[in-house]
């Protein structure tokens, strides 16, 4: 019975996503956001300043700098950041979680995480 369940299992055809149909989210719309690419941001390991202090300060002035459209543009995961910049997952978190913190950012289950539509130096100017 078991044998017979599993030959079953591994006849069938698994569907796969189609490049030509990109998937649609719960709501049956396309997701259509563009995907930041932090190309300023450079760190350097023989400072005394942290990794996640630099980061953290290098994409917030990068972020209030204004080159990035805030409505429709989203971070890569953090496994994607922390291999760009060649440090570890947590060090990428924490800097990201600081910027969450202050507004920079904003997350949405299950889509991702975001840039604020207001940036909290359009609060102070």
């Amino acid at each position: 019975m078991l044998l017979l369940m599993l030959l079953l299992m591994i006849g069938r055809k698994r569907r796969t996503p189609n490049a030509e149909h990109p998937t649609p989210n719960l709501h049956g719309k396309r997701r259509r956001h563009s995907i930041v690419a932090f190309e300023m941001v450079r760190l350097d390991r023989a400072a005394t300043e942290p990794l996640h202090q630099q980061l953290y300060r290098q994409i917030r002035d990068e972020l209030a700098s204004g080159s990035f459209n805030n409505n429709s543009s989203r971070l890569p995961s953090s496994r994607a950041l922390a291999a760009d910049f060649g440090v570890s997952r947590f060090t990428v978190n924490f800097a990201l979680s600081r910027l969450h913190a202050e507004g920079y950012l904003q997350s949405k289950i299950g889509s991702g995480t975001f840039i604020s539509e207001a940036l909290p130096e359009t609060f102070l100017s």
